[in-house]
């Protein structure tokens, strides 16, 4: 019952246009917090909330990007709170916050973070614009080709063991590479 609740909510707000409305809000206060911290253009509060405003408002115009954003919030919000609720996993069993941020810092699990956060976002991008780059009149010449939705062909591809032993080479060079440049830094 509660569920159902939930989803004729979730419905309702997508009947209405709420991504045309969270998006640029999210937009906005990132970019106004970033402003803010970094200080990239001004100094003046004012100056950085009037540049956060304008480039929210020209992401609602580009109702593709914002319906983009929109599908790629919650996939990154589930991701955030998996990751909080591991790190207090291990708290919870004595590690020090110190050591757990330490661990993060990492190279290794930077690496895994930023290749989650790939993947999601290809994810997300392929369900999105897929059929932009698969027109319809694209003739399959065997029973292998790859068809389907975006989510799909791109879950084919990425399982596909050539991709995957690219993608792990790739990472073990990466890794590799910084872990050699790293320890001549230090010596």
């Amino acid at each position: 019952m509660a569920e159902e609740t939930f989803l004729q909510a979730v419905g309702l707000l997508d009947y209405l246009g709420f991504e045309y409305f969270l998006v640029p809000l999210f937009i906005f206060t990132l970019l106004f917090a970033i402003l803010q911290k970094y200080k990239i253009i001004s100094e003046k509060m004012d100056a950085n909330a009037v540049i956060a405003f304008v480039l929210a408002m020209l992401t609602a115009m580009f109702p593709d990007l914002s319906t983009f954003i929109y599908r790629l919030l919650p996939l990154f919000v589930v991701f955030l709170i998996v990751g909080f609720s591991v790190m207090l996993f291990f708290m919870f069993f004595g590690l020090k916050q110190n050591e757990v941020v330490d661990f993060i810092k990492k190279p290794g699990i930077v690496i895994i973070i930023f290749a989650i956060s790939i993947i999601i976002f290809a994810n997300v991008f392929s369900s999105q614009f897929g059929s932009a780059f698969t027109p319809g009149e694209f003739e399959p010449t065997n029973e292998s080709s790859y068809t389907g939705t975006g989510t799909q062909v791109f879950a084919r591809i990425l399982a596909h063991p050539k991709v995957l032993g690219t993608i792990i080479l790739l990472v073990l060079l990466a890794l590799s590479t910084y872990l050699v440049a790293h320890s001549t830094l230090e010596n």
